[in-house]
């Protein structure tokens, strides 16, 4: 009797045990669904807000500060300290952005009118269709704010019906909350870097530096761009790439503000 009491307790073990595992493999299953599914906009949105907030710190920067040396070793050393200083993202991503801010200052582009411009060959001819549409958005300087705002919303709703993997996904949605936080920063800010007075030149001004928004999407696309292509993986719970997309994007953006400024001769 207490053999069969015995059997019968170890296959009620076994069956619990079997169907603990298969609950476990479920909830596993379903916290990967959330955890790695589709990349939306909203994820990549603290791009753009740290973008603003690394701009800001450079403005004050050298609003409070003697420039001494040329304005890029200002902004490597400034900004390359804020991006050690990020939370939430791999240690492999925050150096990527490092490098990226660096190389971006030390071998200034700036914008044709093509945000993916010297990476066509990484980014699918999906995404530099919707990439051109971007593109055209930016380089439209009759549209206001809440229209720019409107037509990129618009641009968003199109990414996401697309069915592109979130290879894709995370460069598009990375362009396009850049364009959004960018366009707003300077819109707001660009008279107040006039009078930074960085250099005795003068540049011809136009409009909220829609040059400098253009700028400042290449960066963030060659920044995602660059990741991918080097396997930087982030970790659970990390903003995909964040480092690496801010780090070129505040480069790009820097570099454009400061040529159309007039300094970039004197200071670069």
């Amino acid at each position: 009797m207490k053999s069969m009491i015995h059997e019968f307790k170890q296959n009620n073990l076994q069956k619990m045990s079997k169907n603990v595992i298969k609950l476990f493999s479920v909830l596993m299953v379903m916290i990967g669904s959330f955890a790695f599914g589709q990349t939306t906009s909203k994820d990549l949105e603290n791009v753009g807000i740290e973008h603003n907030k690394m701009m800001d710190l450079l403005y004050r920067h050298f609003l409070d500060n003697k420039i001494q040396n040329k304005i890029s070793l200002e902004i490597k050393y400034v900004g390359g300290n804020y991006l050690k200083n990020l939370r939430g993202y791999n240690e492999d991503d925050i150096q990527l952005g490092i490098r990226n801010l660096e190389n971006y200052v030390q071998n200034p582009s700036f914008y044709s009118g093509n945000v993916y411009e010297g990476f066509e060959k990484v980014i699918s001819n999906k995404s530099k269709s919707f990439l051109d549409i971007l593109n055209t958005i930016i380089n439209d300087e009759s549209l206001s704010q809440e229209i720019f705002h409107q037509k990129i919303t618009e641009l968003e709703v199109q990414i996401d019906k697309s069915g592109l993997e979130n290879k894709d996904l995370v460069i598009l949605y990375s362009a396009t909350n850049v364009a959004r936080y960018s366009f707003d920063y300077w819109t707001k800010n660009y008279s107040q870097w006039e009078t930074l007075d960085l250099s005795k030149n003068t540049a011809a001004r136009k409009g909220p530096g829609r040059r400098i928004v253009g700028m400042d999407v290449a960066g963030a696309v060659g920044g995602a761009a660059g990741a991918w292509a080097v396997n930087v993986v982030p970790g659970a719970g990390q903003v995909a790439y964040g480092g690496a997309i801010i780090g070129g994007a505040v480069a790009g953006s820097v570099g454009q503000a400061v040529y159309e400024l007039g300094s970039y001769f004197d200071l670069w």
